[in-house]
């Protein structure tokens, strides 16, 4: 008995605390912007809100309650980013954090 009660608990903390969508909008934007080239203050501004829209615009959520899954199809930022990024960004929001599955 005692053990299920633990596991419920434990079940209920991690179902508060997993990651909302605009949480992981915010950590996949900075994640994504750290590739950046462009340097001009503005012009970088304008990149990294652009770079934001394509997150929300391109980002899948599969939400398990206590995890959520997250797909990010990145093909529209090439020509923001230094190094190529992979088709598929892949993320698991447990916990409050987020733990990259794909590696970018």
């Amino acid at each position: 008995m005692k053990n299920w009660i633990i596991a419920a608990v434990i079940g209920f903390l991690l179902f508060i605390s997993n990651p909302s969508e605009y949480e992981f909008y915010s950590y996949a934007q900075e994640k994504i912007a750290e590739r950046t080239t462009v340097t001009e203050p503005i012009q970088r501004a304008m990149t990294i809100g652009i770079i934001g829209e394509l997150v929300v615009a391109g980002t899948y959520r599969r939400d398990y309650l206590i995890f959520s899954r997250y797909t990010v199809h990145t093909t529209g930022f090439a020509i923001f980013v230094r190094y190529p990024l992979p088709l598929k960004i892949e993320v698991i929001g447990i916990a409050g954090f987020f733990v990259p599955l794909t590696n970018f």
